[in-house]
Order: C-alpha cells, then structure tokens, then sequence
C-alpha cells in the first residue's frame, strides 16, 4: 500500500517552530540579575601621609646629668616664649632683675617651679630660672584662686608671678600665670574621609576589651551597623594607635596577675592577627606607649622589630616614634601617649 504523502504547509512550520522556541526558553534558566560591587569610598582615595617629626632616629640621650640640663632647658626657652605671647607677660623680667627690685616694687618675671611645700596654711614656692633662684610666699590670707593656682601647679612647671619684693629673695606672690594653649582654627580635609583614633587596647591584659574590639574591626570592614554606620566605616582611610596596643610585661608590681598572655612576644602575635583584619586600603598608624616594649623614658623609639614583627609582617605599618606629629590630608595631628598625669596622681 503506498503510503499517503504527507503536505507540509506554512502553518506547519510556523506552529513547530514556535513550539521548539518556547521549549527552548523553559529549558534556559533566565540570566541571574547583575550584582553591583560596593567599592568603599577610601578605597578609591590615594594616601596623604607626611611624616613631620619623629623621634625614633634622634633619641641620642644617654642618661647624663647634662642631658637632663639641656632638656629642662629646652622646655624653659619654649613654655618662655609661649608666655611671652601674653600682652600681661610681655614686660616679664628675669629673676635676677626682679631680685635688683626695691621692697614693696612690683615685679612680674617668668620661673620653673623646684620645690613647693605648706606650712600654717602657707604655701612657699622655691623657684629658678636659667640663672637664678628666689623664693615666693603665698600668704594665708590670700585670693582663694590664687592659694588654689598655687595648690595645683604641678613642679617643673614653668609660670609667669606677679609678686611683691620682700627682703632677701623673697616675693609675696600675688598671681600666677599659667602657659595658655594657643586657639587654631579647625582645619579639615579636602575630601570626605576620616581617621579613627584609637589607644590603650592592651592585648595580653585580663580586661582586654575582646568583643568590643572585635566588633571595631568588623564595623571598619562594613560588616556590622546600620546604613548610616556602614557608610561612615567606609570612609575611614587612617587608623592612628596611639600606644599601649599589648599590656606588656613587669610594667608595674604584680602585673602578671593581671595578664591572660604573659610573653610580650605572644601578646604582639594575637596584636597582629587583629591589626591584619583591618581593611588593606586603610592606613595604620603605630606609635608606642609605656606598656609597649620600648624604653619608659620620653620620647620613645618606634616598637623595634624584635617585638613587634608579627605586626609588621602581617601587613603596612607606619611605626613611629612617641611623641610624633604627622600630617594628613593636610590635617595636623600630633601623636603623643603621655604619662605627666602619672607624676599628679
């Protein structure tokens, strides 16, 4: 039987091809939506890190009586001239000047605070310059601002007195002018960026703040926070540790009760193994402070390599000195970790 021939017309071919192009569209699985990298605004920020001072490769001190002279030396020239800026001081003498007085004359001169001590309710002050010595009494009786001036200026300080000259060396003090702090204007970057300022974490220590720390690193690498916290981490280009990043060792008696790491070698390993989960486009800033392994005495050295190396292999670090002043983004920041308020307390 021969078979029927089969007539294959337009509509044929149209409904078959409509047909294999819808079974190839259920097939194909719709392209996956495109994904848009979020790039963190500093990381698109080229660094503007200028070193100004840094003491690390000009400590030449030896610990001589000569060194000591010159350094208080040097800080009387420079609180002197701080003082001098005053309109009150400007006409301030030396004490050999003011010693050449009359009794009762007026005198105003500029002196380093040597010894301080209080008998009935008096307050006498031995003080010196770059070439003589006098003593001034605060009476009893006197303003209660200035016995309370009196009270609080710590030694080696160096003031401007306004007094009285008695006999001898003595002066009736009748006020004491402290060095002001200059007023600047803030300056700021010229792009929206920040740095996050940090000190005191003390790695190894029993009251390390672990969790916070942690939950620090996280929120510099977008991962904790609201819209408005994440936006803000990522524009942090500069992270600036201001010493004491470990607890250190035999920093003071019976330390090591107090420490859940006692090897400093160790306490700089786990140091480093946060200071690496830093984002690698910010910058860090390492100075050191009197927990770190480096000499107690100011200014200190950069943390040396022998102790801190786990640090530095981890990643860039800038190391420096205490104190140090650096500039960024043509912002001045002067690092400095500072013990004076041990010598008060």
């Amino acid at each position: 039987m021969t078979p029927k021939p089969t007539i294959v017309t337009k509509d044929h071919v149209e409904k078959i091809t409509a047909k294999l192009r819808k079974e190839k569209e259920l097939a194909t699985p719709p392209p996956a939506e495109s994904v848009r990298v979020r790039v963190p605004y500093a990381k698109e920020v080229e660094s503007r890190i200028q070193v100004i001072r840094d003491p690390t490769k000009t400590i030449g001190s030896g610990g001589t009586i000569e060194d000591f002279a010159k350094h208080f030396r040097d800080r009387f020239y420079k609180i002197s001239r701080i003082l001098r800026e005053r309109l009150d001081v400007k006409d301030a003498r030396t004490i050999s000047e003011a010693l050449e007085a009359a009794p009762n004359e007026k005198v105003k001169f500029i002196a380093m605070v040597m010894e301080k001590r209080e008998k009935r309710r008096r307050i006498f002050l031995q003080v010196d310059d770059l070439e003589n010595a006098a003593t001034v009494l605060i009476p009893a009786e006197a303003d209660r601002l200035l016995i309370e001036a009196a009270q609080r200026t710590p030694l080696d300080q160096v003031v401007c007195i306004e007094a009285t000259k008695a006999t001898g060396d003595l002066f009736v003090g009748q006020n004491i002018i402290l060095p002001d702090i200059p007023e600047k204007k803030a300056n700021h970057a010229d792009e929206p960026i920040y740095a996050a300022l940090l000190s005191d974490i003390h790695v190894g220590s029993k009251t390390f703040l672990e969790d916070a720390f942690n939950r620090v690193v996280l929120w510099l690498n977008g991962k904790i926070g609201g819209s408005k916290q994440v936006e803000l981490a990522e524009r942090i280009k500069y992270v600036i540790i201001a010493g004491d990043l470990v607890d250190g060792i035999g920093v003071y008696p019976r330390q090591e009760d107090e420490l859940s790491i006692k090897d400093v070698h160790e306490q700089y390993k786990l140091a480093a193994q946060y200071i690496e989960q830093i984002p690698d486009y910010v910058d860090v800033i390492l100075i050191p402070g009197n927990h770190d392994a480096v000499r107690q005495a100011l200014p200190q050295p950069a943390i040396p390599k022998e102790f801190a190396d786990p640090i530095y292999a981890a990643r860039d670090v800038i190391s420096l000195g205490n104190p140090a002043e650096i500039k960024i983004h043509n912002v001045h920041f002067l690092l400095y970790h500072g013990r004076r308020l041990d010598d008060v307390v």
